[in-house]
């Protein structure tokens, strides 16, 4: 008798939520995001999503972004940050990431010591708050080379830095 309570059960069930979903039109407005693409950054994505640069190098970056259509770059806010690929510390947090630029294109002189960071860069349409973003291997290196100390005609010392 319960297996013909739970077989009547189970067959009402169904019937109840196939026919709930047989009256929907699907007639849904839909609105366009305007949602930026992020087609490539010369440099970073040609190199396997990977900046390596040295101390004191000046980079520059300038991406590739397509804007949907009626919208411009001045449709959009742009950031530029970094952040530590690897915590700082023996309790494992994660540092605050650092803003380099809040422009399009990014040009940065690199002061910082040599490290491996993770550097972002993010489209935000203004009106609907559409974000795309790309994060890629930021790494910067120790100048590497010789350094010779020399003495010139006159006697004074002098030091010079061969880079690789």
């Amino acid at each position: 008798m319960n297996t013909y309570r739970y077989i009547l059960f189970s067959l009402l069930l169904s019937l109840g939520l196939f026919s709930s979903c047989f009256d929907d039109k699907g007639n849904y407005d839909y609105k366009e995001i305007g949602e930026a693409v992020i087609k490539a950054i010369p440099g970073v994505t040609d190199n396997g999503d990977k900046l390596v640069c040295l101390e004191n190098d000046v980079i520059r970056l300038t991406p590739e972004v397509e804007f949907k259509a009626g919208t411009s770059a001045s449709d959009y806010e742009f950031i530029w940050f970094r952040y530590p690929k690897n915590p700082a510390g023996q309790s494992g947090h994660y540092e605050q990431a650092d803003t380099l630029a809040m422009t399009q294109n990014l040009e940065y002189k690199v002061i910082n010591t040599p490290r491996e960071y993770w550097l972002v860069y993010k489209v935000r349409n203004k009106v609907t708050g559409a974000l795309t973003e790309q994060k890629f291997e930021f790494i910067i290196s120790a100048i590497s080379g010789w350094m010779v100390l020399d003495e010139n005609a006159s006697g004074k010392a002098d030091i010079q830095v061969i880079r690789d």
